[in-house]
């Protein structure tokens, strides 16, 4: 592993690599997508938007997209409550629906995320319904 293009595993990068993936999912990836996935991160964790912003756009390169996500979602299991970890979900759905539509590949990012999280299914899918109407 090249040490020199992975940052540690840790929470912030946890966030910003699950708010990432649902950027590039859908293979448009906006400016709007970068701004609200920022904001997002800044929202869950604090901290600086432009740090923010560039930890999204790291964790978008190439040579730093994970093999798995599991090691993010273990670091989420152990950091976040239940309540932060559907503030996470949200978020994601925010992202997805930046562009008025949530693609169906965002939406099976979302929905592993959501089971890596172990947030309840009836929890996701009011996430979604919630964040579409607002967004709409």
């Amino acid at each position: 592993m090249d040490n020199k293009s992975k940052l540690p595993i840790d929470t912030r990068k946890s966030v910003a690599v699950f708010l990432a993936e649902v950027v590039r999912v859908d293979f448009k990836v906006t400016e709007e997508d970068l701004s609200r996935a920022a904001e997002g991160l800044c929202s869950i964790l604090g901290g600086d938007p432009v740090d923010a912003r560039k930890l999204i756009e790291e964790a978008l390169l190439v040579k730093n997209r994970p093999v798995s996500y599991h090691p993010f979602a273990e670091e989420l299991n152990r950091q976040f409550d239940y309540e932060r970890k559907l503030n996470l979900i949200n978020w994601l759905w925010e992202v997805a629906t930046v562009d008025d539509e949530i693609d169906k590949y965002e939406d099976h990012v979302i929905r592993k995320f959501a089971d890596l999280l172990h947030v309840k299914q009836v929890d996701l899918l009011l996430s979604k319904r919630t964040t579409s109407r607002r967004n709409s």
